[in-house]
């Protein structure tokens, strides 16, 4: 995973415009580029503008027909992020892996989904979005196999 420049964004469709959110939901991506629009400055985010999001990722999923563009739009996600890659960082030995939830489960509330998606964040050994969706993969312990060397709920999330 590298921090990339805006034209390696050039011709991948957005997630939550051409890609629906729904069409992610229980799956996982692989984060590939990373750019940000925004920095963190004592406990103060400075931020572009509102028009502009804090970040954009490239990802890759088995379910996604190409690479995606994923922009951050909400600041815990944002934040979220500036810890995972300016603060702990993360090695050639690791990558980033994010899954989507919708934030509300039922009720008219559920219209808000698209406008504020649930983003989870984890860290797990190189490799682990393929052995995710190989059918063949028998992980030795399951249970350290789904563990995530470190992760990034949202805030006040119950599952």
């Amino acid at each position: 995973m590298k921090i990339a420049t805006p034209p390696e964004y050039l011709g991948a469709p957005f997630i939550g415009k051409e890609i629906p959110w729904d069409s992610l939901k229980g799956e996982i991506c692989r984060v590939k580029y990373l750019t940000f629009f925004a920095s963190v400055e004592g406990h103060k985010v400075r931020a572009l503008g509102r028009a502009t999001p804090y970040a954009l990722l490239k990802v890759e999923s088995p379910t996604l027909k190409q690479e995606a563009v994923l922009p951050i739009t909400h600041r815990p996600d944002f934040l979220s992020l500036w810890e995972i890659f300016k603060q702990r960082g993360v090695s050639e030995t690791e990558e980033v892996i994010i899954s989507y939830t919708a934030f509300f489960k039922k009720g008219l509330r559920k219209l808000l989904n698209p406008i504020k998606p649930t983003l989870h964040f984890f860290i797990y050994p190189r490799g682990h979005l393929e052995e995710a969706y190989d059918s063949s993969f028998k992980p030795q312990d399951v249970i350290a196999w789904f563990k995530p060397i470190a992760q990034w709920q949202p805030k006040g999330w119950r599952g």
